[in-house]
């Protein structure tokens, strides 16, 4: 997997001046790798970059919760399936095999 596209969005934010912070994540065989990387221009962008992984920890570990607790897809049961509904209409008997029809 390359890494260019994420170097090259930071430099061209770097570039805007704007503030990032941002985190992506490798699949690895073994094991998952993290790469963080960030633009602080001063104190007051450090605070709300500060603020806001706190904010994102919180809803991240949240999501995480309610995720242990849903069962994964493939354990769940498929619905029972419906009845079929009886023939109706005026061809009903004649589907049967008619009045007539022995067993």
């Amino acid at each position: 997997m390359s890494m260019d596209f994420v170097y090259d969005l930071t430099e061209k934010l770097q570039e805007q001046k704007i503030d990032y912070l941002l985190v992506t994540v490798r699949k690895g065989n073994k094991k998952d790798t993290a790469d963080v990387f960030y633009f602080l221009q001063d104190n007051d962008s450090i605070d709300s970059m500060t603020k806001a992984v706190e904010d994102s920890y919180y809803f991240i570990q949240k999501e995480k919760d309610e995720d242990a607790k849903t069962p994964p897809r493939k354990n769940l049961k498929k619905p029972p399936k419906r009845p079929k509904r009886p023939p109706s209409g005026k061809d009903y008997k004649k589907r049967r095999g008619g009045e007539d029809d022995k067993k």
